[in-house]
């Protein structure tokens, strides 16, 4: 009897163990694999341009069950633009979800409808606008003019970025400062007007590569105070709506 119940236990345990490895094996064939470079080229201090280029090794299909190899990618793009544009609306879904997850409260624009794809790569682009929500302030605040204007007076503006990739992706993340514009610290090392952030979670355990930035103008307008006195002058209403 103890051998039989002994017996049952680990054929229970083998089949849990098969159970699992099919399971896993699963989760692998719906992922997709793919090197990013994202490119981020500071038009203002709040507007972003994002060039994107992806080679992809696997892509797949959630809504059809399907994946894809390179190879299969570029018999596609040759004999079945049908199915290439299929493939082009969820590559675009997954570049989207990427930077917005990276720019979370921020604006992101899709500048084409569709990545192109030329000598198998995909190549595509987004904008960015910083808003008051990216800096944690008010809405009433115009967020370009202040933050525009206060590098112009010769501040340092810093930028914290959790910089994002799917499973299955290893993406570059690089940030390219405008002639206007110097660093003045990045966590990772700075090449003249460039610094690129690595997140590599090709096997999906890196999702996140925390980034620090601090910039400010080469030669604002307003070159310092003369004065350590600033008066800030605050309209309160004070009136009582309440309806009594």
């Amino acid at each position: 009897m103890h051998l039989r119940k002994l017996g049952l236990i680990i054929a229970a345990l083998v089949f849990s163990s098969l159970l699992i490895i099919g399971v896993a094996a699963e989760d692998d064939e719906t992922e997709s694999k793919a090197d990013a470079n994202i490119d981020i080229d500071l038009e203002t201090a709040t507007d972003l341009k994002i060039s994107v280029t992806a080679e992809v090794s696997k892509i797949t299909l959630s809504a059809l069950g399907t994946s894809y190899t390179s190879e299969e990618i570029a018999s596609i793009a040759d004999t079945n633009p049908t199915r290439m544009s299929v493939i082009q609306y969820a590559l675009k879904d997954m570049l989207k979800s990427q930077i917005e997850q990276t720019f979370e409260r921020a604006m992101v624009v899709v500048r084409d409808e569709l990545p192109t794809y030329e000598n198998d790569v995909f190549y595509d682009e987004f904008s960015v606008e910083l808003t008051t929500s990216f800096f944690n302030m008010n809405d009433t605040i115009n967020i370009h003019d202040f933050v525009n204007g206060v590098l112009d007076m010769d501040a340092v503006v810093s930028y914290d970025f959790d910089f994002y990739a799917e499973s299955g992706w290893n993406n570059t993340y690089a940030i390219t400062l405008p002639a206007s514009m110097i660093p003045r610290y990045a966590n990772v090392e700075i090449d003249g007007d460039r610094m690129e952030w690595e997140v590599g979670n090709g096997e999906g355990s890196h999702p996140i590569t925390a980034a620090e930035l601090r910039l400010k103008l080469v030669a604002p307008t307003t070159s310092g105070l003369e004065t350590e006195d600033i008066q800030l002058d605050f309209v309160l209403n004070a009136e009582n709506t309440k309806q009594i």
